[in-house]
């Protein structure tokens, strides 16, 4: 079978950065931040106190560490950085990052170029750094959110935004800002996917890995030989979710909601990175029955903000992610 690529020769053209900073956990004693890059790297972190615990003006560093990426795949390196120490409650930190790629080249997050995320940044702040507030330690007084998991092509517009609307709101107040942000379930529906996403996550998980993904399984079409991932298009994979790889997508269920079901690693890989950050979006998508649901993302993540690619980035740096799903659709 011969491959059509859809993402083209992008990988030149993308950000050191494929997602990210995340933060991912906040408690007294350490914070936790996790990126996605292209290219392999050092990473120290560091975090700030700030003047009355306001966000507003860095003080002391409190926090330091250092971690290296681990390799996922040629173009897909992975990091989750924690650094240990005190941190009170109520009160709005601050943190850096800086990052030391292979060839010695060295950004932070202070130093990044505004236009990469946006009009907005990625703070809240003049000092241009991100911010988080620490959880209360009174139980009545903690600001929580809890969102499900992410289907871009679920009804309604992407809340996400409005998680970015409510930190902007309070950004200075540690006893309004929001604290933790809960998801519960998994992040992404790797079983009810639209058509054209799926073209979009099985060629870049591809790219991303560095090879092209052959699935354990044999086709009577391919006069029983293994095929890849890119060879079992969308919209015909409910057959062998059902029959060959013995999935329960389709308990209680109509047959064509895993017609397009995730099946590869890096379909799984780049999905995640998808719901997570614009970089890897294409401009436009193939053509197929559920095209009109990827292009919706496109209108509904930015809906309400002039820049959605900062609303990604600040909304996720800005509360601590406690949980671990994100289907923010019915937020």
């Amino acid at each position: 079978m011969v491959r059509k690529r859809y993402f083209g020769d992008r990988l030149n053209d993308l950000p050191l950065i494929l997602a990210g900073p995340i933060l991912r956990q906040v408690d007294s004693s350490s914070m936790s931040v996790w990126f996605a890059l292209k290219q392999p790297a050092k990473l120290t972190l560091q975090g700030f106190a700030t003047l009355d615990g306001l966000g507003g003006s860095l003080g002391s560093r409190v926090l330091e560490a250092n971690a290296e990426t681990v390799q996922i795949g040629d173009f897909l390196h992975l990091a989750l950085i924690t650094a240990y120490g005190n941190l009170s409650p109520s009160q709005i930190y601050a943190y850096d990052v800086e990052i030391e790629t292979t060839d010695r080249s060295i950004a932070s997050l202070a130093s990044l170029p505004p236009s990469l995320y946006g009009n907005e940044g990625l703070s809240y702040f003049s000092h241009g750094l991100p911010t988080f507030a620490t959880a209360s330690s009174r139980l009545e007084d903690l600001k929580l959110m809890h969102g499900s998991c992410r289907k871009p092509h679920g009804k309604g517009a992407d809340m996400l935004v409005i998680l970015d609307d409510l930190l902007q709101a309070s950004a200075g107040d540690p006893k309004e800002r929001i604290q933790q942000l809960f998801f519960t379930g998994d992040q992404i529906y790797g079983d009810d996917v639209a058509d054209p996403l799926l073209w979009v996550a099985t060629d870049v998980g591809d790219m991303l890995l560095g090879w092209t993904e052959i699935l354990p399984v044999k086709s009577d079409a391919a006069n029983g030989r293994a095929i890849a991932s890119f060879e079992l298009v969308p919209g015909v994979r409910t057959e062998y979710a059902k029959e060959k790889a013995g999935l329960t997508s389709t308990i209680g269920n109509s047959d064509e909601i895993a017609s397009s079901h995730l099946f590869s690693f890096g379909e799984y890989l780049a999905t995640y990175l998808l719901g997570w950050s614009p970089y890897l979006w294409p401009n436009s998508f193939p053509s197929g029955s559920g095209r009109k649901a990827g292009d919706s993302l496109h209108k509904t993540m930015g809906q309400g903000c002039q820049n959605p690619v900062s609303i990604y980035c600040r909304a996720s740096e800005g509360a601590a992610i406690a949980g671990e799903c994100r289907h923010l659709h019915d937020f």
